[in-house]
């Protein structure tokens, strides 16, 4: 799911050992039609201060001539601070959780929004809820 998806991105950033391009097709070729490119949602939750070029106002809309570069900086032990930047989340795809209005439900994927993980959660009584985790009154349930 999209947790995969983020931990793969963040893995091959940091395996740039001195400077990492991250561009966007302007458009992409896909059955003979061209559709409009969208840069990757995971580019908003690198750490600015790692990142030379980046223009965020330019992700609400499509790319046009995207393209930036970033220095990945080094901790003491090697590790790059772009990864490192990132808040923990004490939440997982797959977690059963309790809420104080929706009840009982199952969360199926995370995301991080700007620095705030936002879930979608499949309620029992109350359908599909996107809900911002640190914010929202819920609770884990342990496995039975």
């Amino acid at each position: 799911g999209v947790e995969e998806e983020r931990r793969l991105f963040f893995v091959a950033m940091t395996r740039a050992k001195q400077r990492l391009h991250i561009c966007c097709a302007h458009r992409r070729a896909t059955r003979g039609s061209y559709r409009r490119s969208v840069p990757s949602r995971f580019i908003r939750e690198i750490d600015p201060k790692v990142v030379k070029g980046l223009d965020l106002s330019s992700f609400s809309r499509p790319a046009r001539n995207f393209q930036f570069v970033i220095n990945p900086k080094r901790t003491e032990n090697g590790a790059s601070t772009a990864a490192a930047a990132l808040p923990k989340c004490s939440y997982r795809s797959g977690q059963r959780i309790y809420h104080e209005k929706f009840g009982y439900g199952v969360i199926e994927e995370i995301y991080l929004s700007g620095s705030r993980y936002t879930a979608g959660i499949r309620f029992h009584s109350a359908g599909v809820k996107k809900i911002v985790l640190d914010l929202a009154p819920i609770h884990p349930v342990a496995e039975a």
